[in-house]
């Protein structure tokens, strides 16, 4: 087994908290340098391909026989569970400070992602630069001093995609009320919004800009963004976006009552 092999292991701290999820560079004998904690199958599926983009020798090893204060010692644990404050991981795991707390988003299955990071006081320059190079892997990073805008990142970017998805589904859905085979609805929502997303990205303009180019005065997209504006979509929008910000405090409020 070289320095490249990873090693997964998962403890369970107590029945209501996350999963401690272990990768390491290191051999199954030895604990792992760098720990990701995740609440979610998902999160977790994202990260077991970074391996795979990091060697193709790689194999996962499951260790039973780590106890978390021998793990920890002086290792840097990435926390992508979600609601739970850097705070409140600290006090679970004895007042350890080595912490770096993020969201990323379902992108990274495919590695593009965004993840919005934050680190504990704790957290030197070398640990922020690992945390980056693993979530970099997934997509880009973004870092932030505030970790109360973590809430807003959830809100946003992580829980974001369901919300294109479900776009994606109104397109596709609309393409078969008028008449167009499923197929072909569906490959034209998912491109369209793959394509303006694209340009979105590499154009110096704002999007409200880009918008305002496609839409030609009395128009078919002139008619369209008026029933969406009488609609009130866009305040909607922003409106789930805010309910989602506030369910992500207070899931970390509930999570952090919890006490090992």
């Amino acid at each position: 087994m070289t320095e490249r092999d990873w090693v997964l292991k998962r403890v369970l701290a107590r029945s209501n908290t996350p999963d401690l999820v272990f990768y390491s560079r290191r051999t199954a004998s030895s604990p792992p340098p760098i720990i990701l904690t995740a609440s979610s199958p998902e999160f977790e599926k994202m990260f077991s391909v970074l391996p795979a983009q990091w060697t193709s020798q790689q194999k996962m090893v499951v260790n039973t026989n780590w106890s978390i204060p021998t793990a920890l010692r002086g290792k840097l644990v990435i926390s992508i569970a979600a609601g739970v404050r850097l705070a409140d991981l600290g006090r679970w795991l004895g007042g350890y400070a080595r912490l770096v707390r993020v969201m990323p988003n379902t992108p990274a299955l495919i590695g593009a992602g965004i993840s919005g990071l934050c680190a504990a006081v704790g957290v030197d320059s070398a640990g922020r630069t690992a945390a980056e190079k693993i979530l970099g892997a997934v997509g880009q990073t973004l870092w932030i001093t505030d970790e109360a805008q973590m809430d807003a990142i959830t809100a946003l970017s992580g829980s974001g995609p369901a919300y294109v998805f479900h776009f994606i589904e109104a397109l596709r859905d609309a393409g078969l009320e008028l008449g167009l085979p499923a197929d072909a609805a569906n490959q034209l929502a998912i491109q369209t919004m793959l394509g303006a997303a694209r340009l979105a990205a590499q154009s110096s303009d704002d999007v409200a800009v880009l918008r305002q180019r496609v839409t030609s005065k009395g128009g078919t997209t002139e008619a369209a963004l008026a029933s969406m504006a009488k609609d009130q979509v866009k305040e909607t929008i922003i409106r789930a976006i805010k309910a989602a910000n506030d369910r992500s405090r207070a899931l970390g409020d509930e999570l952090g009552k919890d006490e090992c």
